[in-house]
């Protein structure tokens, strides 16, 4: 099997569509709250008992930790916020 080698893993060279959707993320603006999440989801689909409320929690702790992320970039934000929402569906 042939090695792999990435040579620009820690500074990627980009082509101009790359270079274009990163600069769109970056002025997306994306919040983590869990209240919020879940009031788009109870939107979404009708409903407003999500049963044990035990998920909340950790839910919260994930949304602050994400939303503390300064190494995610804009769509990064965007995708986990996207997921999110679509667990709590």
């Amino acid at each position: 099997m042939a090695d792999v080698r990435i040579e620009d893993l820690s500074q990627p060279v980009l082509n101009e569509l790359q270079r274009s959707a990163i600069a769109y993320g970056e002025t997306l603006r994306v919040e983590f709250d869990a209240d919020d999440i879940l009031t788009e989801a109870s939107r979404a689909t009708g409903f407003t008992n999500f049963a044990a409320d035990d998920f909340r929690a950790r839910l919260g702790l994930l949304c602050a930790e994400w939303g503390n992320d300064t190494g995610l970039t804009g769509l990064g934000r965007h995708g986990l916020r996207q997921r999110a929402g679509a667990l709590c569906k």
